[in-house]
């Protein structure tokens, strides 16, 4: 019983720790995102 809820814990981390990358991942691009959209609006200014 014991070994068989330790094999369950470490399947649910597993699938969490892939969730938060996933949702890291998805923040990383919508800051990406923001960053282009601002060089498309102010093609002049000097956002890096």
């Amino acid at each position: 019983m014991i070994k068989y809820l330790m094999v369950r814990n470490k399947l649910h981390n597993k699938r969490r720790r892939l969730r938060n990358r996933v949702i890291h991942l998805r923040m990383d691009n919508i800051y990406l995102i923001q960053q282009l959209l601002k060089k498309f609006q102010y093609p002049n200014s000097k956002v890096k």
